[in-house]
This record gives structure tokens, C-alpha cells and sequence, in this order.
């Protein structure tokens, strides 16, 4: 069953053309993945296949039998939300019920022979809301999120795209739409949404950078590329092979374009005097094979970063420790940091890694212990919600306020 037909759908972002004449479709059994280079259009792609922004020119057709399920790149929730009003936060009917049967049993004087809780289970009946409740505390036990009143403000990023996760999956849909579902999950639960994905009988499109999920999951790539999409059929392994037999083909094409261009380009050199509606023919074919040709577009920097020379002391670590309301994160934790060291922080999502992180770069201080940084140490620090990142303010103008010039 088709659930949704894009037509010819063109888009541009701030005055640049992002990607013309798509057309491609979309059915019942679909595992899609959208690749292409960053900033060629792959999220706004996939917001408007979701039904979150209208296409320029184009339509996009979907089914009425189509329910769609999202996860955003980035969730959003609104202040004081925990995770229960985050993730039961659907406008359905069950989902209204399943929120205040599960408030109200969550509080720790609730009265289980109340008026109340008897009416909610009634109506919960009728809707065969039972089921579904089943199924998101599955879902939710699955992904390791037990304390449902843990507010969100106070998640790692990992535990947030787990809740957002959460709420997505819950959703009854045929179609589940994923933007960057893989980012900041831990290894069991990256091959937990694998088995669930291939398993959930459901239609899949996504945006990763993850090539071992995209190969796990996906049985069809779509790639943005110079303003187009090309279609392969297969996992990312695949679409690789095919991608590189393509290329190939192009670009003996190219040559073959190239050797006649060359003689093309004589021929006009020499000012044959040949009858001029011939003549004229003939230079109208050179530049419509000229334009066949791509033009490299490509810019090489090649720049170098100048910086301190770092001393015997480089960042050192003694006796750290950290608790997060009451729960112990970081206990006794000590080491100095080595010239050349390249170090990863593996544990769940949950386990401290990101506080561990802070704790190193000053953003937060430890309960005990203390962090000593060597004179000439500067961090350069990428955290992975961007926090330090003002959303007003331009990638140009933000990288000027370290440096005009990079040395």
C-alpha cells in the first residue's frame, strides 16, 4: 500500500536551492534511509514528508489510512514537564486517559477505592486503553526508563533522546519518521531500536550518520545529491556499490564528453567558413555539451592552528566526586592527563559520562575533590546539545568572536 506520493517538490533556505523536482514514493513496507552531505536538505526533506513545513512548488500525496509517528533531532519539551507528561503528551482520547491514570497512581497518597480512579479505569475499558498501557510501559522498560516523574530538565542528553524516542514509539502510526535517531544512545539500545524497527511490521524513514544502523535497518537509500535524489535498492553496503558503479558510468560519460568538447574547441579556434546556418549548428552543440559537464565547485583550505606549547602539566584530576539529587555519579575518581592521551568515555546513558565531561572543563564543580588545569592548557570543548550555542546569532559571527583569522 502507498502511503505517500512526493511530486516534483522543490526547496530553498535562506535564498539557496536545496534540492528541485524530487519525486519519489513511499509504501507500507518502506525502510528508507535519506542520505547526502551536510546542509543538502535531508532534514527539511524529511520535515516535509512529516507534514511539518509545505514545499515550495510540488505537492506531497498521502494516504488516508497514513498516521505518522516523528522523532525531531532535537526534542523539545515545555518547563517542569517530567518524563510521563513528556512522553503520554499525545491528544488522543487514550492517551488523555493513560496520562491521568498514570499521575494519579503515581502519587504517593493516592486512595486505590476512590471514585476517581474507578471512573479513569472504566473509561479506560471502553477505549481498550489496557493494551496501550502495556505497550508504552514495554517500550519505556525497554529503553531503561523507569522513574517516570524525573523531571526532563534534569536528563542527560542520552536519556532525553530515550524519552523522546519513547514518546515516538508509543504513538499508533504506520509510518515512523526518524531524524538522527542513533545520536547520544548507548550501544544496547542502538541494537534494541535495530531488532525493534525491523520487527514492528511499520514503515521507517530516516536521517542518521550511523552507516552500521542504516546497513542494519534500511532495505532502500535515497541520496541527495546536486539538487536531485537517486534511488538504490539495498542497505548503505549496497548503495555504496551502486553509488560507485553510477560514478563510473558518469564519468566515462564525461570523458567521452570531454574528447569531443576538445575537438569541438579546435574546430571553433581555426574560424572554419562553413555555410552559416551550419556553422551555427554546430556551435550550439559544443556549448549544450559544455553544460553537461559538471564545473568543480570544490574550495581546498589548507590551514594550520597555532597554539601554546603545553607544559609537563596538563590537566589533573584528585579525588572527584559528584551526586546528582542524592544519587553518587562519580566517586574517589582520579588521573593526570598525558601529552598525546586520546581517551573514551564508555557507560550507559545516565552514567555520568557528560558530567564527568563538565567536571574536566570547569563548566560544573565537583562535590569534592578538585580539577587543576597546566598553565598553558586551553579546551576546546564540543558538548553534544550545543548549549553555549546562541540560536540568534549567525555561525559566522560566532566563530568571529574567537578569531577573525585562523593561524
Amino acid at each position: 500500500m502507498n502511503l505517500i506520493s512526493v511530486n516534483n517538490i522543490s526547496q530553498s533556505m535562506s535564498g539557496r536551492l536545496l534540492f528541485s523536482d524530487l519525486t519519489f514514493g513511499v509504501d507500507s513496507s518502506s525502510r528508507i534511509a535519506i542520505t547526502g552531505r551536510n546542509g543538502c536538505g535531508k532534514s527539511t526533506l524529511l520535515s516535509i514528508i512529516a507534514g511539518f513545513r509545505t514545499p515550495e512548488a510540488g505537492e506531497v500525496s498521502r494516504n488516508r489510512e497514513l498516521r505518522t509517528a516523528a522523532l525531531e533531532q532535537n526534542p523539545v519539551f515545555q518547563d517542569g514537564y517530567s518524563i510521563a507528561d513528556f512522553v503520554l503528551s499525545g491528544e488522543s482520547r487514550e492517551m488523555t486517559l493513560i496520562r491521568e491514570y498514570e499521575t494519579l497512581v503515581s502519587q504517593p497518597d493516592y486512595d486505590p477505592s476512590s471514585s476517581l480512579l474507578a471512573d479513569l479505569m472504566s473509561d479506560m475499558e471502553l477505549l481498550d486503553c489496557w493494551n496501550l498501557e502495556s505497550r508504552i510501559h514495554s517500550i519505556l522498560s525497554e529503553l531503561g526508563i523507569n522513574d517516570l516523574n524525573q523531571k526532563m530538565v534534569s536528563l542527560s542528553g542520552g536519556m532525553l533522546k530515550k524519552a523522546a524516542l519513547a514518546r515516538t514509539l508509543v504513538i499508533e502510526s504506520n509510518l515512523i519518521i526518524l531524524d538522527e535517531p542513533t545520536n547520544h544512545l548507548d550501544i544496547s539500545t542502538i541494537n534494541w531500536l535495530e531488532k525493534y524497527l525491523k520487527n514492528s511490521g511499520k514503515a521507517v524513514i530516516l536521517v542518521t550518520h550511523d552507516r552500521y544502523f542504516m546497513d542494519a535497518v534500511c532495505s532502500r537509500i535515497l541520496e541527495i545529491e546536486d539538487k536531485t535524489i537517486y534511488s538504490y535498492d539495498g542497505n548503505y553496503s549496497r548503495f555504496l556499490e551502486l553509488k560507485a558503479l553510477r560514478q563510473e558510468a558518469r564519468e566515462k560519460g564525461e570523458g567521452r564528453i570531454n574528447n569531443i568538447l576538445r575537438n569541438e574547441a579546435e574546430w571553433i579556434k581555426r574560424g572554419p567558413r562553413a555555410r552559416a546556418g551550419k556553422d551555427k549548428k554546430r556551435k550550439e552543440r559544443f556549448f549544450q555539451l559544455k553544460e553537461l559537464v559538471p564545473q568543480s565547485t570544490a574550495v581546498s583550505d589548507t590551514f594550520s592552528v597555532a597554539g601554546k606549547r603545553l607544559g609537563s602539566k596538563i590537566i589533573e584530576i584528585e579525588k572527584v566526586e559528584k551526586s546528582w539529587d542524592d544519587c553518587l555519579i562519580i566517586s574517589d575518581f582520579s588521573y593526570s592527563f598525558k601529552k598525546g592521551d586520546r581517551i573514551g568515555l564508555l557507560g550507559g546513558n545516565g552514567s555520568g559520562k557528560s558530567t564527568l565531561l563538565n567536571i574536566i572543563t570547569g563548566r560544573i564543580a565537583p562535590d569534592d575533590g578538585e580539577v587543576v588545569q597546566g598553565v598553558n592548557t586551553k579546551i576546546g570543548y564540543y558538548d553534544q546539545l550545543s548549549k553555549q550555542l546562541p540560536g540568534s546569532v549567525k555561525a559566522i559571527e560566532y566563530i568571529k568572536e574567537s578569531a577573525e583569522v585562523i593561524d
